[in-house]
């Protein structure tokens, strides 16, 4: 194998004296604690914790001061999820008393997760009314006009925004909150009204505050359309016009993001390697390498990674912009080697070069971040490569130094956490539980313990300790029934059982003769306890988070799985409708529509659907498919079902 050849240029840049982020610790702890409330929505108990940071931050401290302002706009969602307007419109002033329109823009988007649009669009309504001549009331009539955007209104948009360029002509912020409002109609995937919207903006305002972000804008609006041919003109625009812009950086970097979510990977490539090549004295240039090496490890592309990751070592000044991009391309090696564990990699000497560059970033951080939290993210590197060989001496002098030199850091729990779910990837479970209870012997009021419990948890669940799981469990639910934590604990805890279910039913190579096409053959009754065991924790999860964004969907989901693999069509139909009805967007619905079809006929086989019932609902779920996911490499098939189950229904009516 070709060595690795990396050359430090540490000697030629004075070492670099990070942030010391001690003083804020108290009032960053405060605020994630409140945050975490809020998404577990324990309004209550959110609103106290977020009063305590406004009361105990020091606004002359920037750190401490962005706390506060992040307070502020959570307090406001918490009045709002409470239905308290008069304190929410006090909880906005802060918000007002600076000058960017983020908070206003994002207020909305967090009432629209809470169900309460109509809500924030009469808080922002009686503001604007309340305070016409108010310097501040053109960021409270683009939020008004964004949550109209969001009613789908978009007359009174339109009415609102010809009230903005009539009555803030001379205001140098009217591009930037205009632009705010295509923002909007982007983020809702409606890019052509904000096209339109993007051209007016800077085709009349072309030199007040702010143009260059609409021109780049126009070139997400272009990319999300698919034309991108003319996304590309709109970008040499933007650097033609606004390449010499203190933000022209950023800006180009943005376009490459968006090419990259649509999926045009060449394009954002070319535009990474721009601001390398235009602007390589900015962050943003360390961000582009950063994410030139990441595309090379995400494709598995050796020959990419080969010239993209050395370049990050050794062309950039040691800054803190390079550090954290260093921890993040470590992060995506580190991840490359969970899949490893769980697939082969696409060329067989992946795994080892993962490996050495792995060590290459660890060992550059050490030498040049000694005794950082960078050095600390280094460690973890370290001992995942140790794990990944078999070197249990390499492994374990890692983790003694994380759990000495480094047992005081923030993130260290989280780092033994993560090595530990490594090791039980790879069915070292001896290793992680040894990781997971030093996690609960010395952390046990961090919310790493209570991961490391369900760790530890899921460890007996795959050695067929049920009776130590559920004790695990029964703990877990006494000591943190209150914990923003919960929920995705109960996720995993379902999802070890359901794991633990499939393998015990994958082994099962010679199941009992039977007529019965598979999806029909009752598992043996050991795999049918686990999958119910799943179903149960999820169940839990169902009944205390029943509107979680971020985890009701995932267990209605796997519920119907588990249900399905049980031989229980009608409830694993029941899961996937409601999730169909209660998440429209989410995106593993199409899976569920393309499931639907094989369990009504099931339903047909049990008799328990008499046919022709069945054919409809078959034909229904495939074309809601065809229409929701028109992009989708399943369509052409559905729509061929389509096809087929309506030719069958109008046989049917004709023989009748």
């Amino acid at each position: 194998m070709k060595k690795i050849v990396i050359v430090y240029l540490v000697g030629l840049f004075l070492p670099v004296v990070l942030l010391d982020r001690s003083a804020f610790a108290d009032v960053g702890a405060d605020l994630s604690q409140a945050e975490g409330l809020y998404k577990a929505g324990q309004y209550a108990q959110a609103e106290q914790a977020y009063l305590k940071v406004t009361r105990e931050a020091d606004p002359n401290k920037p750190a401490e001061s962005e706390a506060v302002f992040a307070a502020a706009k959570g307090l406001s969602l918490v009045y709002i999820a409470t239905d308290r307007l008069g304190q929410a419109k006090e909880a906005i002033q802060p918000l007002l008393a600076r000058p960017t329109p983020h908070a206003v823009h994002e207020i909305v988007e967090g009432a629209k997760a809470l169900n309460k649009l109509s809500q924030v669009h009469q808080l922002y309504r009686e503001m604007v009314a309340a305070r016409p001549k108010d310097p501040q009331v053109l960021w409270l009539k683009m939020g008004l006009a964004i949550a109209n955007a969001h009613l789908a209104d978009d007359k009174a948009v339109e009415a609102i925004l010809q009230d903005i360029a009539a009555n803030h002509e001379s205001d140098d912020r009217v591009a930037e909150a205009v632009g705010q409002v295509a923002w909007a109609y982007r983020k809702l995937q409606q890019y052509d009204k904000a096209l339109r919207m993007d051209q007016y903006n800077v085709g009349r305002w072309p030199r007040k505050a702010r143009a260059a972000y609409v021109q780049q804008g126009i070139v997400v609006d272009h990319i999300g359309l698919k034309d991108f041919a003319a996304a590309d003109q709109a970008l040499e625009v933007l650097i033609q016009k606004f390449g010499q812009d203190a933000d022209a950086s950023k800006l180009i970097l943005w376009s490459g993001f968006s090419y990259q979510d649509a999926k045009e990977s060449e394009r954002a490539s070319k535009v990474y390697e721009l601001v390398v090549q235009h602007y390589p004295q900015t962050p943003e240039a360390v961000t582009a390498q950063v994410r030139l090496a990441e595309a090379g490890v995400e494709a598995e592309d050796r020959s990419r990674m080969e010239q993209t990751i050395p370049l990050l070592l050794t062309q950039f000044a040691p800054t803190q912009d390079k550090a954290e991009g260093l921890r993040t391309l470590s992060r995506i090696l580190v991840w490359k080697h969970f899949e490893y564990a769980t697939r082969p990699a696409r060329q067989p000497d992946l795994p080892a070069l993962t490996d050495e560059y792995l060590l290459a970033i660890a060992n550059y951080m050490l030498a040049t971040w000694p005794n950082s939290d960078w050095a600390m993210w280094a460690q973890r590197s370290l001992a995942t490569v140790a794990i990944h060989r078999g070197d249990d001496a390499a492994a374990q002098a890692a983790i003694d130094r994380l759990t000495g030199d480094y047992a005081d850091r923030k993130d260290t729990p989280a780092v033994l956490n993560f090595l530990a779910d490594y090791s039980f990837q790879l069915r070292k479970y001896g290793q992680a539980e040894q990781l997971y209870k030093h996690v609960c012997d010395h952390w046990p009021r961090n919310e790493q313990a209570l991961l490391a419990k369900a760790g530890r948890a899921r460890v007996c669940i795959v050695q067929g300790d049920d009776k130590t799981a559920e004790a695990i469990f029964q703990e877990i639910m006494a000591d943190y029934a209150n914990h923003p934590k919960l929920a995705e604990t109960l996720l995993a805890l379902g999802g070890a059982y359901h794991d633990y279910a499939s393998g015990l039913r994958s082994q099962d190579a010679t199941p009992p003769p039977s007529d019965l096409p598979p999806a029909l053959r009752e598992p043996p009754l050991r795999v049918r306890e686990s999958y119910a065991k799943a179903i149960e924790k999820w169940a839990i999860l169902l009944e205390r988070y029943p509107d979680m964004p971020e985890v009701s969907p995932m267990a209605l989901y796997h519920s119907a799985m588990a249900y399905s693999q049980m031989g229980d069509p009608v409830k694993a139909i029941e899961c996937y409708q409601q999730l169909l009805e209660r998440w429209p967007e989410q995106e593993y619905n199409h899976h569920a529509l393309l499931r639907l079809p094989g369990l009504y006929e099931q339903l047909v086989f049990k008799q328990l659907l008499p046919q022709e019932q069945a054919n409809a609902l078959i034909r229904a779920a495939y074309e809601q498919f065809v229409r929701k996911y028109p992009g989708s490499p399943a369509v052409e098939a559905a729509r061929q079902q389509v096809d087929y189950y309506q030719m069958i229904m109008e046989g049917s009516s004709h023989e009748g």
